[in-house]
């Protein structure tokens, strides 16, 4: 039986109806697939993490960045700084990696420039800075910016009544003597000891020599948090890393690994948005 030409035509316009139909749920999923992807990656989280200890008399409050890697939150970096300014701590540190290029350097300098309008900034290198042929520029840039370098340098800052040393590790520069007497000097110190290390799967070894608090990035929040699973990657602790966001104790001691703000080898983050960490000391009641 031979089909009418009205019938041929039906079915045509019913399946060029349905291809139609599929292209746009395809084209639909992938804007939102986007969208997503692009939340993930650019939406600031800020992290609030509370420490007691007898060491602290007054509240202290401190912001944590790491591994912007040269990304731009709003022109010029303003989203983070405003973010930031708003949160009003006593001082900010940044645990490494401003940088992932030559390109990076000066808006990067300029971002702790301005951040350090708002409180002192506390910085110590990462591995992309121990590559970075400019580094010694870089350094230079920063210090003229006024942002407070420390390379196996101790400070020692009181904030009301309560003394607190900060010591930052760079470890392209750190002899094991140095290390090991820099941080025997700082646990025997009466004052509450931060150790700034970008590196957070050295953090046994931290937690062995007494330190009250060590501030970590590199791990990028394991790139991917999977429900029930966690951080998936982080360099220097490969899959499935024991350290990788957020708080960790070990004996006497804290550690606090930031997430971090930007990406360097893979361009992607999932359910782990970039990071500002606002930590408060509080004393022991």
């Amino acid at each position: 039986m031979k089909l009418s030409t009205a019938y041929k035509k039906s079915i045509g316009t019913k399946e060029a109806g349905r291809v139609t139909m599929l292209i746009v749920t395809i084209l639909f999923c992938a804007a939102l697939l986007a969208c997503f992807c692009y939340y993930q990656n650019n939406a600031l989280q800020v992290s609030r993490i509370r420490l007691t200890s007898a060491k602290i008399k007054d509240e202290v409050s401190i912001v944590h960045l790491s591994d912007l890697h040269g990304k731009s939150f709003g022109r010029s970096n303003e989203l983070l700084i405003r973010m930031v300014a708003d949160l009003d701590p006593n001082f900010i540190v940044y645990t490494g990696d401003l940088i992932s290029s030559r390109r990076d350097m000066d808006k990067s300098v300029q971002t702790l420039n301005r951040l350090a309008n708002e409180a002192p900034v506390y910085y110590i290198p990462g591995n992309h800075e121990y590559r970075f042929v400019l580094r010694d520029v870089l350094y230079e840039k920063l210090g003229q910016a006024g942002i407070k370098l420390l390379r196996n340098q101790t400070e020692s800052i009181c904030i009301n009544e309560t003394s607190l040393t900060i010591l930052g590790l760079d470890y392209q520069a750190l002899e094991p003597l140095d290390k090991e007497k820099l941080l025997g000097d700082l646990a025997k110190a009466d004052s509450y000891n931060i150790v700034l290390d970008h590196f957070p799967e050295n953090f046994p070894d931290l937690a062995a020599d007494g330190i009250d608090l060590v501030l970590a990035g590199h791990a990028h929040g394991g790139q991917f948090i999977l429900p029930l699973i966690g951080g998936v990657f982080a360099p220097g602790q490969g899959f499935d890393p024991r350290y990788y966001s957020g708080r960790y104790s070990l004996e006497s001691s804290d550690m606090i690994v930031s997430r971090g703000l930007g990406n360097s080898a893979f361009p992607l983050r999932l359910f782990n948005r970039p990071e500002i960490v606002f930590i408060s000391l509080v004393p022991e009641t």
